[in-house]
C-alpha cells in the first residue's frame, strides 16, 4: 500500500517549530514535502504578493525536502499550484503557535494557507492545526536553532495519534478539519462549530485606540466564558478539550441558492 503524500505549510516560516514538529512526527508514516513563508507571517489572512511577485527557493528541513517563498503562505501555496509536481492527498497547516478560533480563521494565515491548497487544486482535503498558546507566541520569531525536545511527547505524540486517525478516515468527507488543541495536555476530542462573534473569544472591553490615528492590537487577550454553548470552538478549549470543525471552502449557502434560482429577478 502506498504512502499518502502530504504538504506541509503554515504561516509561522517554513522552519517553524511547528511545521518542525509535524514533519519529526509524520515522516515515519507519510511522504512530506514542506512549502512556506521564510518569515514569521501570522495574521495575514489570504493576503498575495499580487504587485510584486515573491522571490522562491527550494531546501531542506530536518531531512524533509522544502520550498520557501519571500512572501506570505498563500504565496507558497501558488508556488505550489504553478510547480511541476503531482497534486498531495492531504495539506496541513500548522501546527500554529496559537489557537485559530471562530470567525477570526478569516484573519490566519494557518487556515488560509489551507483553504489556498484546497482551490487551487493542491489538494482535495486539508487540515489546518494550532496549539492554544498565550498571545506573546503569536508573532513569535521561530529558528531551526530551536530543540524540539520539550514539544515531542506533547502536542507531538498528541498530534501525531489525532493526525494519523483523521488521515486514516480520510477526515471524514470533510473538505477541511480546523482543529485546536489546548495548552495543557489532552486526549479528548470535541466535534464543535466556529464561534461567529469574536468578541465572544478576545477581550475588546480593555482597547485602546492610543493616539488619534494609530490602532493596537495591544491588550486582545482570550475569553474564557462557562456560558457559551458547548458546541462552540473555543468552549471546548476552556473544557480542555481538542476542539474539532469540520468545514467547508464552498461559501455559497445551499438552500438559499436553490431557493433564489426559482426567483425571476428584474431591476425597475
Amino acid at each position: 500500500m502506498s504512502r499518502s503524500r502530504i504538504l506541509l505549510t503554515g504561516d509561522d516560516g517554513y522552519q517553524s517549530l511547528g511545521t518542525r514538529l509535524l514533519a519529526h512526527v509524520l515522516r515515519e508514516k507519510f511522504d512530506l514535502t514542506i512549502a512556506g513563508t521564510i518569515t514569521q507571517q501570522s495574521a495575514v489572512g489570504g493576503k498575495i504578493s499580487l504587485k510584486d511577485g515573491f522571490k522562491w527557493g527550494s531546501a531542506e528541513v530536518d531531512g524533509t525536502p522544502a520550498f520557501w517563498v519571500e512572501g506570505t503562505p498563500v504565496d507558497a501555496m501558488e508556488l505550489m499550484a504553478c510547480y511541476d509536481i503531482p497534486p498531495f492527498d492531504f495539506v496541513i497547516s500548522g501546527v500554529n503557535w496559537g489557537a485559530n478560533l471562530g470567525g477570526a480563521v478569516y484573519s490566519s494565515g494557518t487556515f488560509n494557507a489551507a483553504v489556498a491548497a484546497i482551490v487551487r487544486g493542491t489538494a482535495r482535503q486539508a487540515v489546518a492545526i494550532s496549539w492554544d498558546l498565550p498571545p506573546e507566541f503569536y508573532t513569535m520569531h521561530h529558528d531551526k536553532k530551536h530543540s524540539l525536545e520539550e514539544y515531542l511527547q506533547y502536542p507531538g505524540h498528541t498530534i501525531k495519534e489525532l493526525l494519523t486517525q483523521c488521515i486514516d478516515e480520510k477526515l471524514w468527507g470533510a473538505q477541511l478539519l480546523n482543529i485546536n488543541l489546548p495548552q495543557q495536555p489532552a486526549q479528548h476530542v470535541r466535534v464543535t462549530k466556529l464561534l461567529e462573534d469574536v468578541r465572544q473569544i478576545y477581550d475588546y472591553s480593555g482597547k485602546e485606540f492610543g493616539k488619534e490615528g494609530r490602532f493596537t492590537f495591544d491588550g486582545a487577550d482570550r475569553v474564557f466564558k462557562n456560558d457559551i454553548d458547548q458546541v462552540y470552538d473555543v468552549r471546548a478549549l476552556t473544557d480542555g478539550y481538542i476542539s474539532l470543525t469540520p468545514c467547508q471552502v464552498d461559501l455559497v449557502q445551499p438552500k438559499l441558492y436553490q431557493s433564489l434560482q426559482k426567483v425571476q429577478f428584474k431591476i425597475k
